[in-house]
């Protein structure tokens, strides 16, 4: 390993005993107090003249929790940072693929790095495959998620050109099964024994299976209820805990054949839309299929590698309304998580954590998600803003400049509230999210409790909506503890402007 500008060298090992035979060579290189740079290479040099083959090669630093072939330290950090329940994986388009041959081939990505063929991404670029299935999984065990699997369903990125359908479709229901079985089975099991032999003997938590992913698209719908209840009477049958969950939305009103165990609600939206569907839920049938909102995010085209305060407020607006409903909204997760923000790294506009090749951030919605995350509660309680200030579409775009997209023509609601009980502690936790371009003072008043201890603590994400984090300044945009002394069960706080605030009130 050399720095920058050919030199000097930082660390060297010694390859002996190659022969004409392909084999796996693997050494460790180590460049004690080096700097960190973006500027280095990694060189492979020969002592003499000739010819060498090389089919893979493969360089890692040190590992979370030192897995072989694991996640980078900073990111998972930051990932273990909002305490997450789940990771929906092999992820959206990447799982279909642009045609049958790209698919997420789940058998094609375990076992030796150096045997994986990889596959071409439905975003241009190649992937080797070095994250494929037990690597997902690794990563759930290593941040204490549990993974929630989709299931190639027949249908490509091509407009529905060649999506499978009937009995041609029976052996990709069976390599569901297989795959089930490669996460759940014990080693009596064929598919079990074989992840034994790649490393992990104990079978993994699996509660939810999503069969295809965004079949509302690619025409799609036009035989989703076919294709699905294949899936679903399989899954079912040998596996009746599971959870089968549809990727067709709420929103569509499909006739499955077959009940869905969820449906996978996606949004990308603009801050309007974002302040209009907190409350898309509110009057959601109760007795309905219950919601995953498995992809969602607050973006404009052209907005960069990663959000601005302006999304967050969006983000955290949007949050409150699926926690005031988590009695039909069962998960989240927000999409997509991890962006390369060297030129060239990006293929999709705003992403939650952005990196390069030494140091990674937070966007300003990483930290209202990870307020959110770390503060759920485990009973919602009722809460309600009244009387609650109204904004125009004209006092958004002032407080916001561009607001993109299809806007919705308002009014808006001004400020969002969400409210929950953490059991364990008795605290209360309140959500306030204040839109407006002025502070906001609100009055809490709380029923049907008459003790709150006076002082209180919290957190605060404030600044112009334009804020940004970056490479160069990471956190220019992150919460500020706060303490409340005044608090009781009527009291009175205020929003700064532009803010997302989190208060844990004390019952005792």
């Amino acid at each position: 390993m050399e720095g920058a500008d050919n030199g000097p060298v930082l660390a060297s090992a010694q390859v002996t005993g190659v022969t004409k035979e392909w084999k796996k060579y693997t050494v460790k290189l180590k460049t004690q107090d080096a700097p960190a740079t973006t500027a280095g290479r990694f060189v492979i040099s020969a002592s003499k003249p000739g010819s060498i083959w090389l089919s893979f090669v493969s360089l890692f630093p040190p590992t979370y929790k030192d897995r072989p072939n694991g996640m980078r330290v900073d990111l998972m950090e930051l990932l273990a940072g909002m305490n997450p329940s789940f990771l929906r994986f092999p992820g959206g388009n990447y799982l279909e693929g642009s045609n049958f041959e790209n698919r997420f081939d789940w058998k094609k990505t375990i076992g030796p790095l150096e045997e994986r063929p990889g596959h071409m991404s439905p975003w241009t670029y190649r992937s080797t495959d070095g994250v494929g299935l037990l690597e997902f999984l690794n990563w759930c065990e290593d941040l204490n998620m549990e993974p929630i699997l989709g299931v190639y369903a027949g249908m490509h990125l091509d407009g529905g050109r060649t999506t499978i359908t009937g009995d041609a479709l029976k052996p990709f229901v069976e390599e569901a099964l297989e795959e089930i079985e490669y996460i759940t089975g014990d080693i009596a099991t064929k598919w079990g024994a074989l992840r034994a032999q790649h490393g992990h003997p104990a079978p993994f938590k699996l509660r939810y299976v999503e069969v295809g992913n965004e079949d509302w698209l690619n025409n799609g719908k036009n035989n989703y209820a076919g294709r699905f209840a294949m899936f679903y009477d399989a899954i079912k049958a040998k596996y009746p805990h599971l959870q089968v969950v549809s990727s067709l939305r709420s929103q569509d009103n499909y006739d499955h054949t077959r009940k869905p165990d969820l449906l996978d609600d996606h949004y990308y939206i603009s801050i309007p839309t974002a302040l209009n569907l907190a409350h898309q839920y509110d009057k959601y049938d109760r007795t309905a299929t219950k919601i995953f909102v498995g992809e969602w995010a607050t973006n404009n085209p052209g907005s960069g590698d990663v959000g601005h305060m302006g999304f967050a407020l969006g983000d955290a607006a949007f949050m409150t309304g699926m926690e005031r409903n988590a009695d039909v909204v069962v998960m989240n997760c927000y999409a997509p998580l991890l962006v390369n923000v060297n030129p060239g790294g990006r293929q999709w506009q705003v992403n939650l954590i952005g990196y390069d090749g030494v140091k990674s951030f937070g966007s300003p919605a990483y930290y209202a998600q990870k307020m959110f995350a770390n503060n759920r509660g485990d009973v919602v309680l009722p809460a309600t803003i009244d009387p609650l200030p109204k904004l125009t579409v004209e006092q958004l775009a002032k407080s916001f400049g561009n607001l993109g997209g299809r806007i919705p023509q308002g009014p808006f609601d001004a400020v969002y509230v969400s409210a929950t009980r953490d059991t364990p502690s008795g605290d209360i936790i309140v959500k306030l999210v204040n839109v407006q371009n002025e502070p906001q003072t609100v009055s809490l008043v709380l029923q049907g409790i008459d003790k709150i201890l006076p002082q209180a603590s919290g957190e605060v994400l404030t600044a112009e909506p334009a804020a940004m984090n970056s490479v160069a300044e990471q956190t220019k945009v992150a919460p500020k503890a706060i303490t409340v002394n005044n608090a009781g069960p009527k009291f009175s706080h205020d929003l700064p402007a532009h803010s997302v605030s989190l208060l844990r009130l004390k019952t005792r």
